[in-house]
């Protein structure tokens, strides 16, 4: 979707539709230094009944939605699991989790993006943190 087309990336292996980013080349490279983290913002389900949206996700959702989200999730024991709880409760308590819904028809990285900017608008953030959010979103250079 944010590249246009589906065979602008390439697979991930043959006999897959997925497809992969690297992130590691200069051209796609997201951010020279470490930036704080905003807010979360989960993909919601595409609907035909609306048009697009942010909404808050309480923290107990939020949880539950970014454990079942885990890379690996089958290999964690018990240890790791509760490193992952305990990492990810902190996680929610402290950085806003909102969840995206968009049109199924809608232009996906347009429409999505200037909800995601009016949303991060909203938010209550530290002035440093707005400004870099804002930059990344903006393609303002660091």
């Amino acid at each position: 979707m944010l590249y246009g087309s589906p065979d602008a990336l390439p697979r991930f292996c043959t006999n897959w539709e997925k497809r992969r980013l690297a992130l590691g080349k200069e051209e796609r490279a997201l951010a020279s230094r470490a930036l704080p983290l905003c807010a979360i913002y989960l993909l919601g389900d595409r609907r035909s009944d609306f048009a697009p949206c942010v909404e808050s996700v309480r923290a107990q959702a939020a949880l539950l939605s970014l454990v079942a989200e885990t890379y690996a999730n089958k290999i964690l024991d018990r240890e790791m699991r509760a490193r992952e709880f305990e990492v990810l409760s902190r996680l929610v308590s402290a950085v806003p989790v909102r969840r995206v819904q968009s049109h199924e028809n809608a232009n996906p990285a347009g429409e999505l993006c200037k909800v995601i900017r009016e949303d991060l608008d909203s938010l209550k953030l530290p002035r440093s943190a707005w400004l870099d959010c804002k930059r990344f979103f903006t393609g303002i250079p660091n």
